[in-house]
């Protein structure tokens, strides 16, 4: 899950609202993929100067009381299954973030060497999750006019053709799979500029999740990382312990 900003065209007196960071008019668009790059969940016509994490709390917030959001999709959630979001996001039930200033080493970069439970855990997490920055990039490739200028027209517009380039990407990518553009960024070490949201913890009105439901999942999460870092070194001792065997063959 992240969010990114695509060219937005809107009235004189609209547009500081639509002013991103950059000071260019932009909406504000979060969206889930899938790990084969297809999106699952789009979410459009945020004013660009949104926060991504403001995006993500009135998008929860429609999810948990959707009766009286009747037009707003659900996300989904499966027992077992978490989204993943970054450092802007709320850590909580359902959506699965890294630790804040862990370290993150480059793919292949030591193959975990060095790093602490928390560090190792963050570096295989943006392994994992910069499939919708490359999932954003084939986006924008495949249709100029997600990248601007974008001609006038009513804002209802604007986000309906946000929504049906994604509905294309899809298309593309189950009918098109050797696709130039999807070829491109499918290689997980692509490196892709992620789209900030501007200050990572923003002061923002917190969703009302349980306190104790909070700590059960950042429990959840620090097992996880102590399992895998467990893991990570147990692998490096077999390793070892097996090229010392072959070395010392008489």
């Amino acid at each position: 899950m992240d969010g990114t900003h695509i060219p937005a065209s809107v009235p004189t007196n609209e547009q500081m609202a639509y002013t991103n960071r950059h000071g260019t008019q932009s909406q504000n668009v979060l969206a889930v993929c899938d790990h084969d790059m297809r999106f699952v969940y789009v979410y459009a016509g945020w004013e660009g100067s949104t926060h991504d994490a403001r995006v993500f709390e009135s998008d929860c917030e429609c999810t948990l009381t959707s009766q009286f959001h009747p037009q707003v999709r659900q996300l989904v959630f499966i027992s077992g299954k978490y989204y993943l979001v970054d450092a802007a996001y709320k850590m909580m039930p359902g959506f699965l973030a890294p630790f804040k200033g862990g370290r993150v080493s480059r793919v292949g970069q030591g193959r975990g060497r060095g790093q602490g439970p928390k560090e190792l855990f963050n570096t295989r997490y943006s392994q994992l999750r910069n499939v919708v920055e490359r999932s954003f990039g084939v986006l924008k490739q495949q249709f100029a006019y997600l990248k601007g200028p974008v001609p006038y027209s009513y804002m209802q517009t604007q986000i309906n053709v946000v929504i049906a380039c994604c509905a294309l990407h899809n298309f593309l990518r189950e009918t098109q799979p050797s696709d130039d553009h999807f070829m491109q960024y499918e290689q997980e070490d692509i490196q892709v500029q992620a789209e900030a949201g501007g200050n990572p913890y923003p002061n923002i009105q917190p969703l009302a999740v349980p306190p104790h439901e909070i700590a059960a999942w950042n429990a959840m999460r620090e097992e996880m990382a102590n399992q895998m870092h467990a893991g990570s070194r147990r692998r490096r001792f077999t390793s070892s312990y097996g090229l010392r065997q072959i070395y010392n063959k008489p």
